[in-house]
């Protein structure tokens, strides 16, 4: 269970951090002539490459963790509803949900 919370901790601050949540404080540092240097294209690259990474962890995050448990959980709730209506039939509550006469 606390590997679980880790891992859901892990991709919250991936995310937060690739949306640009978590970021340090802006420095007054800069060139003595004022200008800023700037590479769109390497940043555009940098953050596609960024982005597809976090995509892919994620993804197999959701598949080896969160997808399992769901559908355990899925699983246990329709057994637990056929469960109680067989309960039910057998109490005489109505009519049964399943066939009776096969002819």
């Amino acid at each position: 269970m606390n590997r679980q919370i880790l891992i859901f901790i892990i991709i919250l601050f991936l995310i937060g951090s690739s949306l640009g949540i978590f970021y340090p404080k802006k420095t007054q540092a800069g060139l003595a002539s004022g200008s800023v240097i700037s590479d769109p294209v390497h940043t555009a690259v940098t953050t596609t490459h960024t982005i597809s990474t976090t995509a892919g962890w994620v993804e197999k995050a959701f598949n080896d963790y969160i997808k399992p448990i769901a559908i355990t959980i899925l699983r246990k709730a329709i057994l637990d509803r056929i469960v109680d209506q067989i309960i039910a039939w057998i109490s005489g509550e109505g009519d049964p949900q399943f066939v009776t006469d096969w002819q």
